[in-house]
């Protein structure tokens, strides 16, 4: 968020207290541990004693607060519900700074997926299974050899399994399964993952801190618009994803066979629109319906000679369930859903992509009306006011989705636990506030002018701006009269060199300390 008076929290150095870090309570089972800290953390802890999530994500890298915190995160295992209705119990800051701990039912149904609007969730417990023999295997499709008729049988197949995430590789018009079994493989020894955990976590000790991306290289950077428009360099890079996370699957399967996809060390930045779509039954029938019609339009635009945008990473989609009363804060009616979704390479300063998810996910609510959103995805593309031509799209723009998000009675329920325990609005922030109809301000882009976070190695990209980290510092190697963003970039010597707002319209430089 980047209103005027809020201030970003980072956990992922805050230390929790004892009873809350790192235990694992096996009677139920579950496990209390820092909303600051990596789901991958949180598997190097359970996984060598036998136990699993009850359901998995893309990849390891989400904060345990993010990935729990949201009430849209899913994951793979088909009669698993969303990752906040797997949390029993919390530990909250309130605005004056005291601890509280939830266990009571009603108060955790209050919390999960509250996205700190009623205080700073430090710590969380959460559901865990014991591994029963968990099994990771795939399969494939060439449709473009099999044909779209095969496409049904195809999905009716891997819909046996007990979890699946599928990608559709556009460019080269083949359909991933990426399956799990909980009980296909017996007798796995778990206890040997844990040296894998340890090396993984010594190279990626800041996962959750980075989310595994790597940031754009100078090419990205240094073409930004034209490389969309380049269609062989895009079904290279699509073509090079798909080789990359089959390699990884093979190898999780193996080591630590957690059930999670997707490389780790080379993740690119990727915006990402999402819907759910409520099934009738097992989702055959809409997966279907939805790769065909999709696969039908991706493939019109790779048939023309010149386009803006050409799709670069895959469709991708996976079904899981939602069952009654989980949540205070939600947005899904009890039944099983299918998360239909497009992945997009980041690239700086690049709206050319917008129209095109706008004109699939209007095709996709077109087919599904009554679906529901991702919070935190994007969805509801409109122009800004002010901003670029009347071609350029943004997301958060349109007022009808943004108002259908939550259902009055959700909202009027939330709003007053929100005076309830935060009567001075200290958490009442973020871009949530204009889905309740707290706020009419909507997301606006802004970016660091004549800089991007390649640039700027001590910054974190939030919503395409560069923003210092709280934790980290750009080396002290500038010297006076340099610019400069904080204090920590100027050369200590011994006039200090503090960065200062300098005279005229010069910025901030790196001064004496008089």
């Amino acid at each position: 968020s980047f209103e005027s008076d809020v201030v970003i929290v980072h956990l992922v150095n805050y230390k929790v207290d004892d009873a809350w870090n790192d235990i694992i309570n096996e009677d139920k089972p579950s496990i209390r541990i820092s909303a600051g800290a990596s789901t991958l953390r949180l598997h190097s802890l359970i996984r060598p004693k036998g136990y699993l999530l009850e359901s998995n994500s893309g990849g390891p890298f989400f904060s345990v607060g993010g990935a729990y915190m949201n009430p849209s995160v899913h994951g793979s295992i088909f009669n698993a519900s969303r990752y906040c209705a797997q949390v029993i119990g919390f530990q909250v800051m309130n605005a004056t700074g005291h601890l509280n701990e939830y266990f009571d039912e009603e108060d955790v149904k209050m919390l999960r997926g509250s996205m700190g609007l009623l205080g700073i969730v430090t710590a969380m417990e959460i559901r865990i299974r014991r591994d029963v023999g968990l099994k990771m295997s795939r399969d494939s499709l060439n449709i473009d050899r099999e044909g779209e008729d095969a496409i049904r049988p195809f999905l009716a197949r891997q819909i046996q399994h007990d979890g699946a995430e599928w990608f559709y590789y556009a460019q080269q018009d083949i359909l991933d399964s990426f399956n799990l079994d909980l009980e296909g493989m017996p007798d796995y020894d778990y206890a040997s993952t844990s040296s894998w955990y340890e090396d993984t976590l010594s190279t990626m000790h800041d996962v959750a801190y980075t989310g595994a991306s790597i940031q754009p290289s100078w090419f990205e950077v240094a073409f930004n618009n034209i490389l969309t428009s380049m269609k062989l360099l895009n079904s290279v890079f699509m073509l090079l994803t798909r080789l990359s996370l089959i390699d990884s699957w093979d190898k999780a399967s193996v080591y630590p066979n957690d059930g999670y996809i997707g490389p780790l060390h080379n993740y690119v930045n990727s915006r990402l629109i999402s819907y759910n779509i409520k099934c009738e039954s097992d989702c055959v029938d809409e997966m279907t319906s939805l790769t065909i019609a999709t696969r039908t339009y991706l493939q019109d635009v790779l048939r023309r000679p010149s386009s803006p945008w050409y799709p670069n990473l895959p469709i991708e989609f996976r079904v899981f369930s939602v069952r009654e009363d989980e949540l205070l804060l939600d947005n899904l009616s009890p039944g099983k859903y299918l998360a239909y979704e497009n992945l997009d390479l980041t690239i700086r300063r690049n709206v050319n992509y917008a129209k095109f998810h706008k004109e699939m996910q209007d095709m996709w609510r077109s087919m599904y009306p009554g679906g529901g959103v991702h919070v935190g995805k994007e969805f509801g593309f409109g122009h800004v006011e002010g901003i670029g031509s009347e071609d350029d799209l943004y997301p958060f723009q349109d007022d009808a989705i943004l108002d259908s998000v939550y259902s009055q009675p959700t909202r009027d329920a939330f709003i007053a636990k929100m005076n309830e325990l935060d009567p001075s609005g200290t958490f009442s922030a973020g871009s949530t506030m204009r889905l309740l109809g707290l706020t009419t301000n909507k997301f606006t882009p802004r970016e660091l002018t004549g800089g991007t976070c390649v640039e700027f190695g001590g910054s974190e990209c939030f919503s395409g701006c560069c923003v210092p980290g709280l934790n980290v510092c750009i080396p002290r190697d500038k010297k006076f009269g340099d610019e400069c963003s904080r204090d920590c970039e100027c050369e200590v010597d011994t006039s200090g060199n503090p960065c200062r707002l300098a005279t005229g319209d010069r910025g901030r430089r790196c001064r004496d300390s008089e």
